[in-house]
């Protein structure tokens, strides 16, 4: 099914009973084609779309049908997508892989203007590129966050187009687990990063940063403009250059109240004792730091 063959005829006269067997499935489909924002007698602002293995009682999952004899998954996803496109009530879409997300799926989604989280987990730079009339029409968007996912060369540079074609209002970033990001890749994220005054979250854990990102991030930080109240930087190996780095960067007029760095070991004591700084400079807002699992008694003595 082509994304042209949707009409106000055939949307109209469809039962969701006919897109698909699954109950859970059903009540979704008709939440989201009803715009209804209750499921259940309760909120339905949130929903995630994932295979068989990795349902969760627990959350509003959407399973796509693979087919048991009843329409194919190639019509359940599409429906989805129209839907999703329709829809004004959701806020909140999680992605995940090992979904065949058909053009028909990407051409509804990317209709859709009102979703102001999204959640990529699993991801590669194509899944991304279909994405993109959804970050360039979306300006209610403020969260985008990307878990688990492999990016190879072309694909980190989708991934920084993705933060380019966003408004430019979002408020919270995070890139974690995605360890395939390395080599000096992640600087044309950073870059795009910076068209985002008003970001007040930015996680980048678990992954490689090396010396000249963090040349970067540091320029980035810079940014009298920042909103940035938190960032998370644990398990990035980072060093007591870097450490150095971070704090010159943060050392003037900025907003954070809320640091870790968790899980890096190439930290020394002179590094930390460079951290300790932060707290000393006038008008430190700074009320969380997270440092454990860096062997700080032992190391630099």
């Amino acid at each position: 099914m082509t994304y042209e063959r949707f009409d106000e005829a055939l949307v109209g006269s469809i039962n969701v009973e006919d897109i698909t067997p699954n109950e859970q499935n059903q009540k979704i489909l008709q939440c989201l084609r009803d715009d209804d924002p209750i499921l259940d007698n309760e909120p339905f602002h949130k929903m995630w779309i994932v295979d068989r293995d990795g349902t969760d009682d627990d959350r509003r999952d959407y399973i796509p049908d693979v087919g048991d004899g009843w329409g194919s998954d190639e019509e359940d996803i599409g429906w989805l997508g129209y839907f999703l496109g329709k829809n004004t009530s959701l806020m909140e879409l999680t992605m995940c892989s090992g979904i065949d997300y058909t053009d028909t799926f990407y051409k509804g989604l990317n209709r859709n203007k009102t979703i102001r989280k999204i959640l990529l987990c699993g991801m590669d730079g194509e899944k991304l590129k279909m994405l993109d009339q959804f970050f360039k029409n979306n300006d209610s968007l403020r969260d985008f966050a990307v878990e688990a996912s492999e990016f190879n060369e072309a694909g980190t540079r989708q991934l920084a187009l993705a933060f380019g074609n966003c408004n430019k209002s979002l408020k919270r970033i995070d890139i974690s687990y995605c360890d395939t990001i390395e080599g000096g890749r992640m600087v044309d994220i950073i870059i795009a990063l910076s068209m985002h005054p008003q970001l007040e979250t930015l996680e980048l854990c678990d992954m490689i940063i090396r010396r000249n990102e963090w040349t970067a991030l540091s320029t980035l930080l810079r940014c009298t403009t920042t909103q940035l109240n938190k960032l998370d930087l644990q398990n990035i190996n980072i060093d007591d250059d870097g450490v150095e780095d971070l704090v010159n960067a943060l050392s003037n007029g900025n907003k954070l109240e809320w640091l870790v760095l968790s899980r890096n070991e190439s930290i020394t004591i002179k590094g930390w004792k460079k951290v300790s700084t932060l707290l000393e400079i006038p008008g430190c807002e700074l009320e969380k730091m997270h440092v454990d699992g860096n062997n700080m008694e032992t190391k630099g003595q």
